[in-house]
């Protein structure tokens, strides 16, 4: 059944906006982003640091930034363990945390936990400790549990927290000098205190196999939002029809107002959805960056009140919560910065693990001839 009684009265469809309109008529906040190589910490920045330059001027330049404004996410490594990584507010890794970030095998899905006091959870190695793990057991119930990792008595080469490490082995040795294995079994029991995410996010790689294979999605507050591959850019770019391969734009799955004229009967049960462009992500060849990211703020400000998604605008912990109306200190901001590194990452990673297959076989190649 049509949604429109007649034919003359249907509403023009409205065009997709288009990132070129966007960038001049609203205010925009583009960050560069940083690595240091696969599964390494990440400097999210407003500043821009030319090519060819070290790490450490790279760090140098953009972290003195204003901190509001700046992230990192920091890797914590742990051997045969896959502890979770942490978004940042600040340039660098004893910044405040926001919230968790939790991969699956082969980036099917992200596992996204935020949380006032989620940073009480951490230790100095950037995991959660063993004493604040959600269950007993260590097992994750549901999205918003915590897993908890314990000190061991030895440390692999190039583990997080090396000095926490040493002082607390130091510290377990002084306390169980006289202790029979019966009495620490029951001290790490009785050393439980349980905490939970308040809040979780979940994206996923929806289509791996199929045409649309750059689309990642996620819902909060209601509404349904997704990063996937995009041609929107300048005509003059070189190998525009490669670009849906690399570069990403995020939006928003909006309902549509029904005409006013239409019956209840032919509304019914038929929901139009409408896309508000957010964000869009923009790959790079540099060896020590991912690329850039622009916000669109106008718009995420406009869909961050029209939808109520501003009831959890301010987090307790930030120092800057008490400047009201700031949109880069509410959750949904966090929120859309979090599943873009998410994507981030995972796009880039699999490029890379595309090309070791491809040299691997090559390589392959290569002795199978010259055998």
């Amino acid at each position: 059944m049509k949604l429109f009684s007649r034919k003359e009265k249907q509403p023009e469809t409205a065009p997709k906006p288009s990132i070129q309109n966007l960038l001049y008529t609203t205010t925009t906040t583009t960050y560069q982003i940083y690595h240091e190589g696969v599964k390494e910490h990440i400097l999210i920045s407003p500043v821009h640091v030319p090519r060819r330059k070290s790490r450490s001027v790279i760090h140098q330049i953009a972290s003195p930034h204003s901190a509001k404004d700046t992230y990192f996410i920091h890797v914590p490594f742990l051997a045969f363990h896959n502890p979770a990584r942490t978004l940042r507010r600040g340039g660098s890794k004893s910044c405040e945390p926001i919230c968790l970030i939790n991969d699956d095998w082969f980036w099917k899905r992200w596992n996204i936990q935020f949380g006032d006091d989620i940073g009480k959870a951490l230790d100095r190695r950037g995991v959660v400790r063993w004493e604040n793990r959600s269950n007993r057991d260590n097992s994750l119930d549901d999205d918003c549990a915590l897993k908890g990792y314990k000190v061991r008595s030895w440390r692999a080469w190039y583990e997080s927290g090396k000095y926490y490490h040493r002082d607390v082995n130091e510290k377990r040795k002084r306390r169980n000098l006289n202790k029979s294995e019966v009495e620490k079994r029951k001290e790490d029991e009785e050393e439980h205190i349980p905490m939970r995410a308040e809040q979780a996010v979940n994206l996923s790689w929806e289509s791996p196999f199929s045409v649309n294979t750059r689309c990642y999605q996620f819902r909060f507050g209601n509404i349904d939002f997704a990063w996937k591959g995009t041609s929107d850019v300048p005509a003059d770019k070189k190998l525009r029809d490669l670009l849906p391969l690399t570069h990403l734009k995020l939006v928003a799955m909006v309902p549509v107002v029904p005409a006013y004229d239409a019956k209840p009967s032919e509304v019914e049960g038929h929901q139009e959805t409408r896309e508000v462009l957010l964000a869009q992500y923009t790959s790079s060849f540099g060896s020590q960056q991912y690329g850039s990211l622009i916000t669109f703020d106008s718009e995420i400000s406009k869909l961050l009140h029209e939808f109520g998604l501003d009831r959890t605008a301010h987090t307790k912990q930030d120092p800057w919560a008490c400047q009201s109306g700031d949109l880069h200190l509410t959750r949904f901001y966090d929120v859309i910065i979090a599943t873009g590194m998410c994507m981030i990452m995972g796009e880039w990673e699999k490029r890379q693990t595309v090309f070791a297959v491809i040299l691997l076989a090559l390589a392959a190649c290569q002795m199978s001839s010259n055998g």
